[in-house]
């Protein structure tokens, strides 16, 4: 779950570039490997309607899973600043503030 990034932004391209770039780089992946399944409203209450949630898979060798959900639980804190600068270099107009989610 995405919150401070509206479903508006995420429907532009460069919003899902900045998302997939920001990632990577904490994970330790290319960009390319990140792969958006589907994104959403996360609903139902009004407060957080403008929340998106978004379904992605990394496309990576096995071992390579069990570090990513070790950096996805531990370094959230690095990945929401790290999409937050791509956010600034590629002039979209989202801030993220928080991010929840895990991989399987």
């Amino acid at each position: 779950t995405l919150e401070g990034v509206t479903f508006e932004s995420f429907q532009q391209e460069s919003t899902r570039t900045a998302f997939r770039n920001g990632l990577a780089s904490i994970l330790g992946v290319s960009p390319s490997e990140i792969i958006i399944r589907n994104f959403r409203r996360r609903g139902p209450t009004k407060a957080s309607d403008n929340d998106v949630v978004v379904e992605y898979d990394v496309v990576s060798s096995p071992e390579q899973v069990n570090i990513i959900n070790t950096s996805l639980t531990t370094r959230l804190n690095d990945i929401v600043a790290s999409i937050n600068e791509e956010f600034v270099k590629l002039g979209v107009n989202a801030t993220l503030s928080t991010l929840e989610g895990t991989t399987s």
